[in-house]
């Protein structure tokens, strides 16, 4: 095992020296691999020292979020409790919305009771009308029958003309030499 020598003539127990030969070889041959790793490690010294300050940026924009939610929820818990108020009135509202439901269902088991009532009467009311017709026709079969009656009567009316005429006209001639001057051929005096 190889010791590694530190500066001021300390030994460390490692498995190479650097007073070797093998370890100057080594360390000339990352050197310039160091070297070229050196300007990169600067740049993400910077880029380090970049991201430290734009994280205390957003360490302070944080914070002014923070406080900004605390107004927003102070005015979520207002809106949240005026929401549990208006759930509250909704609750009300359906309970009593619940109960004109139920009426609502009494109402159209009366409605459909009248409407069975209705057919009912409909139903009658077809049977007094077909009734009606019945009666109707029958009115008119007397009618016809009082027409042939009332031509019948204006017969009999015109025949007892004729025969009062007759009649008039046989006095006229008892009385003809009692009063009546003239008879003409409608058989009546004049």
């Amino acid at each position: 095992m190889g010791q590694l020598h530190a500066p001021g003539g300390a030994v460390a127990a490692s498995g190479w020296s650097v007073g070797s030969e093998s370890t100057r070889t080594r360390l000339r041959d990352y050197s310039p691999t160091l070297r070229d790793y050196s300007p990169k490690l600067g740049d993400y010294s910077a880029r380090l020292r970049d991201y430290s300050t734009k994280l205390g940026d957003y360490s302070t924009r944080l914070r002014d979020y923070s406080t900004k939610l605390g107004d927003y929820s102070t005015k979520l818990g207002d809106y949240s409790a005026k929401l549990g108020d208006y759930s509250a009135k909704l609750g009300d509202y359906s309970a009593k919305l619940g109960d004109y439901s139920a009426k609502l269902g009494d109402y159209s088991a009366k409605l459909g009771d009248y409407s069975a009532k209705l057919g009912d009467y409909s139903a009658k009311l077809g049977d007094y009308s077909a009734k009606l017709g019945d009666y109707s026709a029958k009115l008119g079969d007397y009618s016809a029958k009082l027409g042939d009656y009332s031509a019948k009567l204006g017969d009999y009316s015109t025949k007892f003309g004729d025969y009062r005429l007759y009649l008039d006209a046989i006095r006229c001639h008892e009385s003809q030499f009692s009063g009546c001057n003239k008879f003409n051929l409608s058989m009546r005096c004049e």
